[in-house]
């Protein structure tokens, strides 16, 4: 997952540095979602995934920040779920 998220957050041209300023994150946690050391909160896979869209262009329309489905398979399907709740 590690690999996939750093591809994701170099497509959105921030540095790590940037990413901290402006979204609030703190810099060993960023650095250990892209290193797949540690499953990243939804709100981070939010930040990267509206970043992303608003650097392409297809954030056309939208007001909200992207939103993964109850339901989906992968990071934000019932695994993330128990992850979640694991964590607190």
């Amino acid at each position: 997952m590690g690999r996939h998220l750093r591809g994701l957050f170099d497509a959105c041209g921030l540095s790590l540095r940037q990413s901290v300023r402006r979204y609030g994150f703190s810099p060993a946690a960023v650095s250990r979602y892209l290193s797949g050391e540690r499953l990243p909160r939804k709100a981070f896979l939010d930040v990267l995934l509206t970043e992303r869209a608003r650097r392409t262009g297809a954030d056309r329309g939208r007001t909200a920040p992207h939103r993964w489905p109850a339901t989906a398979p992968g990071p934000a399907g019932p695994a993330w779920s128990a992850a979640e709740q694991a964590r607190s």
